[in-house]
C-alpha cells in the first residue's frame, strides 16, 4: 500500500484515491449448473446458467468478500466462473455494487462484441505483462 501511496502522491500532490484489492482466481475446479434443466429462463441453448450469473452464498467463504461470476455465454462446454476475492476495500462497495461493476466490466473489452470471462481492464493487463515477456524473452536471447 505504501508504493502506491507514494506513486499516487507523485502525480499530484494530495492525490489519495481509495483502493479495492481483488484477486481473480480463472483457474479451479468449480462449476455452476442450473438448478432446472431445460427452462430457458434459467439456461442458454447450450444448458449452461445465463451470462451474469452470481453466486455468493453456499459455496462462498462464510465471513469473508468472495463470489463467483459467470459473466459470459458458454460457447462449448460448460461454463467457468470466475471466482473474484476482494481482499481490501476502501471504497466500501456493496456486494451486489462490486458484481455489478464487475460484469459490466466484462461488456467493455474492445477487442470483442460480447462479454468476456473476467474484466476488461484484467485482459488489458494481461496482454501488457504477455508483450513486456516477450521483449525481455527476445532480449535475453539476442
Amino acid at each position: 500500500m505504501d508504493a502506491i501511496r507514494k506513486a499516487c502522491a507523485s502525480l499530484e500532490d494530495g492525490y489519495l484515491p481509495p483502493v479495492t484489492f481483488v484477486v481473480i482466481q480463472k483457474r479451479h475446479h468449480t462449476r455452476l449448473f442450473p438448478r432446472v434443466h431445460g427452462r430457458r429462463d434459467v439456461t442458454d441453448r447450450s444448458g449452461n446458467i445465463l451470462p451474469g450469473t452470481v453466486v455468493d452464498t453456499e459455496i462462498c467463504h462464510p465471513r469473508e468478500f468472495d463470489f463467483y461470476l459467470c459473466s459470459h455465454a458458454g460457447i462449448q462446454g460448460t461454463s467457468r466462473p470466475i471466482h473474484y476475492h476482494v481482499l481490501y476495500d476502501e471504497n466500501r462497495f456493496s456486494a451486489d455494487g462490486l458484481q455489478i461493476l464487475t460484469n459490466n466490466l466484462c461488456y467493455t473489452y474492445a477487442r470483442c462484441t460480447h462479454a468476456v470471462s473476467i474484466a476488461s481492464t484484467n485482459l488489458e493487463f494481461e496482454h501488457m505483462t504477455d508483450g513486456v515477456l516477450t521483449f525481455l524473452d527476445e532480449e535475453l536471447h539476442l
